[in-house]
């Protein structure tokens, strides 16, 4: 009688914690994905003929952690259907492009769409900005 008692007793905690484990490992591929902001930081003002310089910040909405994977920028002059589309990966949070010379002045819009690693638990955000080309000033 005594043994079987002492059987239980054993068997039980390893029962439970197999019950645990099991439902921790179950648990997580269905980790709630962690929010992203993406921030354009474009230039403020660029001279015609002159390149832009655009750079994107993807950051956690809340708690910790750096995201990796890229960013796809879009950016086209206002009016304008050419969109220029280019991907850069993220290096500490951070991707930049530098635009080609642009030769029309006026406004510009720019987008920035991260996309997180495969593999990882960040979910993708998207933002916008712009900036303005000046015309060069002539001097006489």
């Amino acid at each position: 009688m005594k043994w079987s008692v002492a059987g239980l007793i054993v068997v039980v905690p390893l029962t439970v914690s197999l019950v645990v484990a099991g439902g921790v490992a179950h648990a997580e591929p269905t980790v709630c994905y962690v929010a992203t902001t993406t921030t354009v930081m474009p230039s403020s003002k660029v001279m015609q003929g002159k390149s832009a310089g655009v750079c994107a910040k993807v950051t956690v909405t809340s708690g910790t952690g750096t995201p990796v994977g890229s960013v796809t920028f879009g950016v086209h002059r206002v009016g304008s259907t050419t969109t220029t589309l280019t991907t850069v990966a993220l290096s500490g949070g951070e991707a930049c492009i530098t635009t080609a010379k642009l030769k029309k002045a006026g406004g510009y819009a720019v987008s920035a769409a991260y996309s997180p690693q495969v593999g990882t638990v960040f979910a993708d955000s998207t933002g916008a900005g712009g900036f303005n080309v000046v015309k060069k000033r002539h001097h006489h």
